[in-house]
Formats: structure tokens, C-alpha cells, sequence
């Protein structure tokens, strides 16, 4: 073998010489090179699937932490500020006027109506901050799918396209025969094999790629309702522990200003 065998197949084009020389030989070099775009599409299409993944859940992980975080501050936040308002209170009850009469009673109305608002306003707001984080959480989670999903339908396009390309080439080759030892019949059966061969294998290549886009596009379906389930969950669950907290902060402070 020369060392024009043992090059190694770069392009379509590179094989001209070899396709002249011999057709079937073509037809097994032309397959070899389907195969490498078909299993490099698919190895492509399976890193995009893994990244994809992987971002989502680590979005939601961080998503879910900062709002559960959120939640348990402001729940100390109102409990807080009933315990020292409370204290306050207890405080004023105990003291004794001096030389000026003071109205103890319309202070501590002030201060607990005071704390009061504080508290439903602070619950409001944080569960307003919530709902907005969650949303942008749900919004980043769903754009990344999205963006995944057009990535690898863009990259089985660009690898059909190619494939598309190169059955062309390669048919286009098989056509222009050259002086051979072989009959014209010979050749000409020999190239429409080969066409067929082509044809099939690009049908094959287009149904393997399918295949394992559609299961990654699933996967990654899959994974983002998950996540869209679980950060609509952990907003659902945060809000309700701040309520409840609010809640029994009110009750604290009215039970102590009645």
C-alpha cells in the first residue's frame, strides 16, 4: 500500500482517487464516513441532553434554597417583632407614672398597632418577593429547555444536511466512470449498488438520529417538569409557613393587647 492509501480521509473529495480506482472500496469509505457523523451527532446530542440536565437542577436546587431561606428569615423576622414588641409592652404595663400622667394604655395601642401593620406588611412583601423570584425561576428553567431542545434539533438538521450532501457527492462520483478493467455493465451495477447502499444507510442515519433526539428532547421535557413542579411546590410550601407564622404573631400580640 502507498502512502496515498494510508492517508488519512479528511473530506468527500479526498477519496476521488480511491473511487476511481475501485467503487466497492468507495462504497465502504463513504459508509465509514456516515457512520462518524452519525455517531458524533449522537454523541453531541447526548452532551446537550447532560448539560441541559444539569443546569435545570442545579437552577432549581438553587432556586428551591434561596426561597425556603427567604421564608425561614422572614418567619424569625415576625416572630420577632411580636416577641419585642411584646416586651415592650409588658415593660410600659409595669412601669409607674411619675410626676406626669402618661396614658399608658393609648402607648401600647400605638406600639401594637404599630407592630401589627409592620407584621402584615413584612408577610406580604416577602411573599410577594417570593412569588416574583419563583416566577423568574420557572421562566429561567423553561427557556433552558427551550433552548436545549432548538439546539439539538438544529444540530440533527445540520448533520441530515450533511449526510444529505455527501449521498449526493458520493452518487455524483459513482457516476463519472474512467477507464477500468471491468466491463461497462460490471461498473454500472456496481454503482447502482452502491447508490442504493447510500441511500439506505443515509435513511438509517436520518431514523438513528430521530431516535435519540426525540429521547433526549423527552429527557430533558421530563427533567423541566419536574423542576417547574418542585419550585411551584417550595413557593407554595414557603408561603404557607409565612402565613401561619404571621398568623401567630397577630394572635401573640392582640392576645397581650386585649
Amino acid at each position: 500500500m502507498d502512502e496515498e492509501d494510508q492517508a488519512p480521509i479528511h473530506s468527500i473529495d479526498d477519496l476521488d482517487k480511491r473511487i476511481e480506482s475501485d467503487r466497492r472500496v468507495a462504497a465502504i469509505l463513504f459508509e465509514s464516513s456516515y457512520s462518524e457523523q452519525v455517531i458524533a451527532g449522537i454523541k453531541a446530542i447526548s452532551e446537550i441532553n447532560q448539560i441541559a440536565n444539569a443546569r435545570i437542577q442545579t437552577d432549581t436546587r438553587v432556586a428551591a434554597a434561596r426561597i425556603a431561606s427567604q421564608a425561614e428569615v422572614t418567619c424569625i423576622e415576625l416572630l420577632s417583632t411580636a416577641e419585642l414588641t411584646a416586651l415592650k409592652i409588658y415593660q410600659l404595663k409595669d412601669e409607674t407614672s411619675n410626676a406626669i400622667k402618661i396614658d399608658k394604655k393609648k402607648i401600647i395601642s400605638a406600639i401594637g398597632n404599630e407592630a401589627l401593620l409592620e407584621i402584615e406588611k413584612g408577610c406580604s412583601q416577602s411573599i410577594e418577593d417570593i412569588k416574583k423570584y419563583g416566577d423568574i425561576a420557572l421562566t429561567q428553567i423553561s427557556e433552558n429547555m427551550d433552548s436545549a431542545t432548538a439546539k439539538i434539533q438544529s444540530h440533527v438538521a445540520e448533520v441530515k444536511s450533511q449526510v444529505e450532501k455527501n449521498e449526493v457527492i458520493a452518487n455524483d462520483k459513482l457516476k463519472k466512470s474512467k477507464t477500468e478493467e471491468r466491463t461497462y455493465k460490471t461498473a454500472e451495477n456496481d454503482g447502482e449498488k452502491a447508490k442504493v447502499k447510500f441511500a439506505a444507510f443515509a435513511k438509517e442515519a436520518a431514523n438513528q438520529l430521530f431516535k435519540m433526539s426525540s429521547y433526549a428532547i423527552a429527557d430533558i421535557n421530563k427533567m423541566s417538569q419536574s423542576a417547574l413542579e418542585e419550585i411551584s411546590t417550595v413557593v407554595m410550601k414557603a408561603e404557607t409557613k409565612i402565613k401561619k407564622t404571621k398568623d401567630f404573631a397577630l394572635s401573640h400580640l392582640r392576645h397581650i393587647l386585649d
